[in-house]
């Protein structure tokens, strides 16, 4: 009798610590299950800033500089216009500019660069030689219809632009000097609207 006490001792003492171990390793199981789900829970998370991020970056990048955007006001304004001299050209962008640009200067120093990345261009001024035109100013007017002009010109040449060719020969920047006279310029007519308001006040 004491044998089978004994055994039936062991044997119960095996069943509990299989019990003991079951336990554990379902334990150990869903702590391994939440550690899962947690971490795919944070995946999105991490990848929406990433997102986030990039989405800002690019929006940076499609920041418009204020020179272009005096631009593409001014094209707006000389579209609908019969000539398409380049007096007119400097007009609308003279409209546009007193708004955008406090210094008149530095919007046409860097209308300049923009137009030194044309002139930077051995066939660029090879092309406008063979046509007989100024490469300086083929270069201004070219600035004026835009960076995909720009672009355009440099991969396939000048000859795409066609017949508008023709009226590329005169500058579209002041043919004096910019600065002073410009700006002048600028204070006469503010002061003849200002007159002009007073007028209609009284």
């Amino acid at each position: 009798m004491p044998i089978k006490l004994n055994n039936m001792a062991i044997l119960n003492q095996n069943a509990n610590n299989a019990t003991i171990q079951e336990n554990a390793t379902t334990v150990a199981n869903e702590k391994t299950a939440n550690a899962a789900t947690a971490a795919a829970t944070a995946k999105p998370s991490t990848q929406d800033k990433g997102k986030k991020g990039k989405d800002e970056n690019t929006k940076k990048r499609k920041a418009i500089s204020p020179m272009w955007r005096v631009l593409t006001k001014a094209r707006k304004t000389f579209k609908p216009q019969i000539s398409k001299s380049s007096a007119i050209k400097q007009q609308c962008i003279g409209i546009h500019l007193s708004d955008s640009y406090p210094d008149i200067e530095k919007f046409w120093a860097e209308y300049q660069e923009q137009c030194e990345i044309l002139l930077d261009s051995r066939k660029f001024h090879k092309d406008c030689k063979s046509l007989r035109l100024i490469p300086e100013n083929v270069a201004e007017h070219i600035v004026f219809s835009g960076s995909a002009i720009i672009n355009k010109v440099l991969k396939k040449g000048v000859e795409t632009l066609g017949l508008d060719l023709q009226l590329y020969r005169d500058r579209v920047s002041p043919q004096i000097k910019v600065g002073e006279e410009i700006e002048d310029a600028f204070r006469t007519e503010s002061k003849v609207n200002e007159k002009v308001n007073e007028s209609e006040v009284k």
